[in-house]
C-alpha cells in the first residue's frame, strides 16, 4: 500500500507517466529524471538495484522461451515487445560486465520472437556476446551461435549462415540444441534447393522432438519435410506429411504454428487449385497478425500476390507487390526480397513489359544476398528469359540485361519500386 501511495504521488505531478499496454498499466520513469535518481541511490543499492533487474528480465525471457511455443503466444508477444527496453539494458549491462550466462543466453531465449518478429536486433546481441573473452568454452556458446546463423540466414547472407551454423563435427550437445540445429540447416538448405538435405534435417527434427515429447518442433519438422516433397512434385508425400504436421499443430494450438500450416496448404495448392490457395493464405495473414508475425505474415502475402499476378487480375496485384517490397525493405528479410522480386518478374512478363523484366533478371544473377531461384520458380524465369529475347531480340535484352547485372541490391529494390509506381499510374490513367 506504501508503494501504491508513493507510486501515485509522482504520477498526479507527471514525475512518472503512465502507460496502458495489452491490458497491463506500466509505469515508466521520465528521462530527465533518470540522471537525478540514479544519483540518489548509494552504490550498494545501486547494484543490488541491478542484480534484481538482471535477474527479473533474464526469467521473463526464459519464460517467454517457452510461452512463445505454446497457446498463450499473443500474450507473450506483447510482455517482450513492451519490455524490449529493459532487456536491451539487460543485456548491453551483462556485455559490459563480461558475465557471459546472461549475454549469451538471453538472445537465445528471445531467438523465436526475434525469428517471427523479425526483429535483426537480438541477432546483434548474440554476435556481441560471441565476441566476450571467454565465449568460445561457455555451455551456451552453441545456442549464441544458431541465433547469430538464423540473422545471417534472415539478411540473405547465406554462405556466412552456413559458416556459423553449428552442425558436422561441431554438432551442439544436448537434444534441445541438437534440435536448433536441425531446424537452422533445415532451412538454410531449402533456401539452397537442397531438397532431400531439408527432407533429412527435417526427420532429424521430428526423431528429436517425438522423443523428447516437443509437440511444436515435430509440427516444424513436418513442415520442411512438406516443403520438400511438394517442390519435388511428390504430391502424395506432401499431403501424407501434411496431415502429420496438422495432428502436432492441434497438440499445440500455437498461433503462429496455425499460420505457417495455413500458409504452406497455400502453396501447394497454389497453382492447381487457386481458389483454396487463396482462402488458405488469406488465414494465414489473419493468425499471423494476431501475433504480430511479420516472417510468415510476410511469406503468406508474396504466395497471394504471386497467386494473384499467375492467376488473376495481374494489375490488381501491383499494390500488393509494392507493399511486400516495402515491408521486406524495412525488415530487412533479404532472402524473402529476392522471392518476391522473382514473382515480381513473372508479374512483368505477365503485364507485357519486357524491359523491366530483363533488367531484373540480370540483378538476379548477380544479387549479393539471398539464393538463386530452383524447382519450378526457376523453370519460370527461363520462361521469361526466353519471352524477353523474342520481345526485345538479342541486343536489347542483352542491354538491359547487362543494366540489371550492374545494379547493387538496393538499387535492384529501388528499381522495381519505380517500375510497379510507373505501372501503376499508366493503369490509372486507361
Amino acid at each position: 500500500r506504501e508503494t501504491a501511495v508513493a507510486l501515485a504521488d509522482l504520477v498526479h505531478p507527471s514525475l512518472v507517466a503512465v502507460e496502458h499496454v495489452g491490458g497491463v498499466t506500466r509505469y515508466r520513469m521520465l528521462e530527465c529524471l533518470r540522471p537525478y535518481a540514479a544519483e540518489r541511490c548509494s552504490p550498494h543499492d545501486r547494484r543490488g538495484t541491478r542484480r534484481r533487474h538482471t535477474e527479473y528480465f533474464v526469467a521473463l525471457a526464459g519464460s517467454a522461451a517457452d510461452g512463445l511455443v505454446g497457446p498463450a503466444e499473443a500474450r507473450w508477444v506483447t510482455t517482450i515487445t513492451a519490455e524490449f527496453g529493459n532487456l536491451r539494458a539487460v543485456h548491453a549491462r551483462a556485455c559490459a560486465a563480461g558475465d557471459l550466462e546472461v549475454a549469451l543466453r538471453l538472445p537465445a531465449d528471445l531467438r523465436v520472437y526475434a525469428y517471427h518478429r523479425l526483429h535483426d536486433e537480438v541477432y546483434g546481441w548474440a554476435s556481441r556476446a560471441l565476441d566476450l573473452p571467454g565465449s568460445e568454452s561457455h555451455a551456451a556458446r552453441v545456442d549464441a551461435e544458431v541465433v547469430v546463423a538464423t540473422g545471417h540466414l534472415q539478411r540473405g547472407q547465406l554462405a556466412l549462415a552456413e559458416r556459423r551454423a553449428p552442425y558436422g563435427d561441431d554438432a551442439p550437445a544436448g537434444r534441445g540444441r541438437a534440435r536448433r540445429s536441425s531446424q537452422l540447416l533445415a532451412e538454410l538448405s531449402l533456401y539452397r534447393g537442397r531438397l532431400d538435405a531439408v527432407d533429412r534435417h527435417g526427420r532429424a527434427l521430428v526423431d528429436g522432438a517425438r522423443a523428447d515429447g516437443d509437440d511444436y518442433d515435430e509440427a516444424l519438422g513436418h513442415l520442411y519435410r512438406v516443403h520438400a516433397a511438394a517442390y519435388r512434385g511428390d504430391s502424395t508425400g506432401a499431403a501424407h506429411l501434411l496431415a502429420r504436421g496438422w495432428r502436432a499443430v492441434g497438440r499445440v494450438d500455437n498461433p503462429t504454428l496455425r499460420a505457417a500450416y495455413h500458409y504452406l496448404e497455400g502453396e501447394v495448392r497454389l497453382d492447381d487449385e487457386p481458389d483454396a490457395a487463396r482462402e488458405m493464405l488469406g488465414r494465414a495473414i489473419e493468425l499471423a497478425a494476431e501475433v504480430r508475425n511479420r516472417f510468415i505474415g510476410g511469406i503468406a502475402r508474396v504466395s497471394l500476390a504471386s497467386l494473384e499476378a499467375r492467376h488473376g487480375d495481374a494489375n490488381a496485384s501491383l499494390p500488393a507487390f509494392r507493399e511486400i517490397i516495402d515491408h521486406w525493405r524495412r525488415t530487412g528479410d533479404w532472402v524473402h526480397m529476392w522471392t518476391t522480386l522473382h514473382n515480381l518478374l513473372v508479374l512483368f512478363v505477365r503485364l507485357g513489359a519486357p524491359e523491366p523484366a530483363a533488367v531484373l533478371l540480370g540483378a538476379f544473377d548477380t544479387a549479393r544476398t539471398g539464393a538463386p531461384p530452383y524447382g519450378a520458380d526457376a523453370e519460370r524465369i527461363d520462361a521469361a528469359r526466353r519471352w524477353i529475347e523474342r520481345t526485345l531480340g538479342p541486343v536489347a535484352a542483352g542491354t538491359s540485361v547487362s543494366r540489371g547485372r550492374g545494379l547493387r541490391d538496393e538499387e535492384v529494390v529501388a528499381y522495381g519500386l519505380e517500375v510497379i509506381d510507373g505501372l501503376l499510374r499508366e493503369h490509372a490513367t486507361v
